[in-house]
């Protein structure tokens, strides 16, 4: 049962935070960029379950009636609150939870089950990577979304988005490894950088600070609850 709840979850953090693009999103409303978007779901789904299809299109039907909700029953601005993200999220894993419950050997039974109990801990860390780099994205960015954006740094297009990922992957990695001094020093070296930025100004200071304690916080909550699921099934 916890294989094939991993691996559906795997494959939903693949479709919605990895192929899933910024274009996308931002065109969701159109019918083929919504369809490619649940194919992808379902073609994940599949292949992570190794080809049991009962769940992998029960759990693609469900994915597809949640982001209809927000997609088309929500006004743009409101979908991309921070409320909608974390309950469209909650919405999908509840929708692999039920799924998993029905078909519990779906992981099993299929292509991949040889690999199952050893699957467990890669499933686990590639779970807790990418919530910990992807999903973090749009949890900061919903969260600054209450500040004015006229205090956003301007810098290179994408280049915000690329350094978050990059500073909650290396604080996820050096917590995994036992290395959380590191994480100190990576705090002093971004505030160097920044400091041209933050002199400009308080509100501009702690526009930068909030967002980087966002971050930090978020990598680091999950490269922990990563670590306290590894141990729980290491025996």
């Amino acid at each position: 049962m916890l294989e094939t709840f991993l691996a559906l979850t795997l494959a939903h953090l693949l479709a919605d935070f990895v192929f899933q693009t910024g274009a996308m999103v931002a065109d969701k409303r159109r019918l083929d960029v919504f369809s490619l978007h649940i194919g992808t779901v379902g073609l994940l789904s599949l292949i992570a379950l190794g080809g049991s299809w009962q769940a992998a299109l029960a759990v693609t039907l469900a994915h597809a009636l949640i982001d209809s909700v927000k997609t088309f029953a929500l006004s743009p601005r409101q979908s991309q609150r921070l409320w909608a993200f974390l309950t469209d999220q909650i919405a999908h894993i509840a929708s692999i939870v039920l799924v998993t419950h029905y078909w519990p050997l779906s992981f099993i039974t299929g292509l991949w089950g040889f690999t199952s109990p050893q699957i467990l801990t890669p499933l686990i860390l590639a779970i807790g990577f990418l919530t910990a780099t992807a999903m973090g994205g749009p949890i900061v960015g919903g969260l600054m979304q209450h500040f004015p954006q006229r205090f956003a740094i301007q810098g290179l297009k994408s280049a915000g988005r690329m350094i978050g990922l990059l500073e909650r992957a290396f604080i996820f990695l050096l917590i995994l490894f036992n290395s959380p001094i590191g994480i100190g020093f990576l705090l002093t070296a971004k505030s160097v950088l920044r400091f041209d930025t933050t002199r400009k100004g308080q509100r501009a200071s702690e526009y930068v600070i909030i967002g980087t304690l966002a971050s930090f916080g978020w990598a680091m909550a999950i490269a922990f609850l990563t670590k306290e699921a590894l141990a729980l099934i290491t025996p």
